[in-house]
């Protein structure tokens, strides 16, 4: 029969003869299909990987470990293919552009349109290139051609809701100020909002949303303020499982260092020259934080809700589903969170995509535009004094969105376990002065999960000695004398030292709203403060390097080695139980304690349960220990941990005289009188 083997001469008429197939031939055939196989079962065990129908992002952050943390100064490494990036391979968009100013702010023209680069056009061709006033942008369906205005349409996941279309441009309310911003003519600025707002109909939250989108998650910030956002993309983007975050990076190559959590995060640098960020209240600060405002007012203009969140937040709960509820009986134009005495906080505020939402914003930029000295919370609280009586708003209640006055201060909480909040919804880590500070205080609280570079919590190497303050009726200058002990002995032994609690001999807050309580507690608090009651955490870390002391809580952070290191030793994480109040949650250190003899009088200290005392006894006792004792004891001592009862009365000195200048020098820097808040 005709196309069987046996009648190979056999043609279709008007073709001609076929050639018979060689042996390579048939080796290319095979491998070919061979090929095809292996096509098809990488698309079963793609499919086997997408994400549940939903649209949440269960399983997406394979990164975290069992206590649901993990390494946040670097990008977390995925187990999964990046489920988000449909564009590109990369979510950060990177551009290059030419040095713009933002003499549109002003009010003078705005420059020539800026340039992205060719690996991200992709990107941009469907975002909506906007001058002052965008349009939308059609999308392409299965009755619609493509054609050069179109926006480039990533392909169906299979099982995946269907996307939601790109939301409305907002159209600016009558005689309201210009909405006019070079962002809004900025194509890759205009490309990576869409990118971190394209959102599916099955979103979890989303049903909850007015109109049925999640909002826009927004961050803004300079390199100066990077350890920050990354500890919020790790306590609350991550933590939370949240979509749509949205870093605007006022730094070029800020964003190669911000972690995209499989598409989660969305990265992009902002076009123009901002300088250098200054110090809190001056001209150079004033400027940065204003373009906050010019940042929400473009995003709004294109149609997307805004959550505008500091760097200085952490998210306990999700705010999300909270603030979605409070507009489902009244459509709010902002909601925002109360800051005590200084009016209401431009850090937390959600915006919605309205037309008084855009006035109020727009009004914000203008004050700010004219006065180049105002800050943006400032010009914030003008606004909502100066909109029309159907501009819409609600400050959020203090119990569950307070400032940082409100939660560190009423009820006092200087360290995690203490009058722990149930109800918070956030924390706002302001009301003190310096990022310094700020981290000081994060860490205290359990609120930092930044590694670093330098493994700042996880290294497996790195030994530590702790000691204790088991005397109530203690002086702070003897407080103080033991901290200099523990320094001068973990310099010696190459070991870094972790700070105790203090006594707060009755302090106080000074400044705005302080009290005494907000540093001493009540009478139903401990007596146990933090070294930022007392001194200066800017000018110690300064002086005596960051590798030298950790905080007091170092030993209950979730980054902090659980694990034991070969041989008979303990691990250095210690257990924080969260459900519990006061000093119960903390497990007590289980290392045996070493106590160093002296002749000074030492105060009364109370019992402790650890496991054994051992003594040492110096040659001098009045003088105390010198370097070579201190290595003869304790230089070949394993432990991760080395634990003293206390170093009440000890003063450890150097062999070596220049050392001892040295240390000497360095710790009459380290040591300022300092308040709470750090002025």
């Amino acid at each position: 029969m005709p196309g069987s083997p046996r009648h190979a001469n056999w043609r279709m008429p008007g073709f001609p003869r076929p050639c018979a197939p060689s042996q390579r031939d048939s080796k290319r055939y095979l491998a070919v299909a061979a090929m095809a196989a292996v096509a098809v079962t990488i698309t079963f065990a793609t499919m086997a990987w997408l994400p549940p129908s939903d649209g949440s992002l269960s399983g997406a952050f394979d990164s975290l470990n069992g206590d649901g943390v993990g390494n946040y100064g670097v990008q977390p490494k995925l187990s999964q293919p990046r489920l988000f990036d449909h564009e590109s391979e990369q979510t950060v968009v990177h551009t290059k552009r030419t040095r713009a100013t933002w003499s549109v702010l002003r009010g003078e023209a705005a420059e020539k349109e800026l340039e992205p680069s060719d690996s991200r056009k992709n990107l941009q061709a469907g975002s909506q290139v906007a001058g002052s006033e965008p349009t939308a942008t059609p999308t392409t369906g299965p009755s619609s051609k493509p054609d050069a205005t179109s926006p480039v349409v990533p392909p169906e996941i299979p099982g995946s809701k269907p996307k939601l279309p790109r939301p409305a441009p907002v159209t600016p309310l009558s005689g309201s100020p210009s909405t006019a911003s070079p962002l809004l003519q900025d194509p890759a600025f205009v490309a990576a909002v869409h990118k971190a707002g394209a959102a599916t109909a099955g979103e979890v939250g989303a049903a909850l949303a007015k109109g049925g989108r999640p909002p826009l998650v927004v961050g803004i910030g300079d390199s100066g303020f990077l350890p920050m956002l990354q500890n919020f993309i790790a306590t609350s983007i991550q933590r939370h499982a949240i979509r749509h975050y949205l870093v605007v990076a006022l730094d070029q190559g800020m964003c190669r260092t911000i972690p995209t959590l499989g598409g989660a995060v969305t990265c992009v640098d902002a076009p123009g020259d901002y300088g250098a960020g200054g110090e809190y209240g001056s001209v150079e600060f004033a400027r940065i934080v204003n373009v906050k405002s010019e940042v929400v007012m473009a995003i709004v203009r294109l149609g997307y809700d805004v959550l505008l969140v500091d760097g200085d937040i952490v998210f306990l709960q999700n705010p999300l589903p909270v603030l979605a509820r409070n507009n489902k009986a009244k459509v709010y134009d902002l909601q925002i969170q109360d800051d005590a005495e200084a009016g209401r906080n431009s850090g937390f505020m959600f915006i919605k995509a309205t037309p008084g939402g855009l006035a109020f914003i727009a009004k914000a930029v203008e004050i700010a535009r004219k006065d180049p000295e105002i800050r943006q919370q400032p010009a914030v609280n003008m606004a909502m004094r100066r909109m029309k009586p159907s501009f819409s708003h609600l400050v959020l209640p203090t119990a569950s969105f307070p400032c940082g006055k409100a939660f560190f201060e009423s009820p006092r909480r200087m360290f995690a376990h203490e009058n722990p909040c149930r109800k918070c919804v956030i924390m706002h880590n302001n009301w003190i002065v310096g990022t310094v500070a700020k981290v000081h205080r994060f860490k205290e609280s359990l609120q930092w999960l930044v590694d670093g570079p330098n493994a700042y919590y996880s290294s497996p190497s790195r030994k530590y000695l702790e000691f204790g303050n088991p005397s109530a009726g203690v002086s702070l200058d003897t407080e103080l004398g033991a901290l200099r002990a523990a320094m001068a002995i973990g310099r010696m032994l190459g070991r870094t030292v972790i700070l105790p609690a203090f006594r707060c001999h009755e302090c106080s807050v000074f400044g705005v709203g302080g009290t005494k309580r907000g540093c001493s507690g009540t009478s139903r608090d401990p007596d146990t403060c933090s070294f930022t009651a007392h001194f200066g955490i800017r000018e110690f870390l300064a002086s005596m390097g960051q590798d030298s002391f950790r905080e007091r809580m170092f030993r209950y952070n979730p980054l902090t080695p659980a694990e034991p290191p070969a041989g008979d030793y303990h691990a250095v994480r210690l257990a924080f139980d969260a459900a519990a109040d006061g000093e119960s949650a903390l497990a007590p250190s289980p290392e045996s304690q070493w106590v160093i003899s002296t002749t000074a009088k030492l105060p009364s200290m109370s019992n402790d349960d650890a496991p054994m005392t051992q003594d040492v006894q110096p040659a001098d006792l009045d003088n105390g220990p010198t370097e070579e004792e201190i290595l003869d004891w304790f230089g070949s001592n394993g432990s991760p941990v080395l634990r003293f009862k206390h170093l009440y009365g000890i003063s450890a000195r150097f062999s070596d005289s220049e050392k001892q200048a040295e240390f000497d020098k360095a710790w009459a820097a380290a040591i300022t009188e300092n308040t709470v808040r750090q002025y």
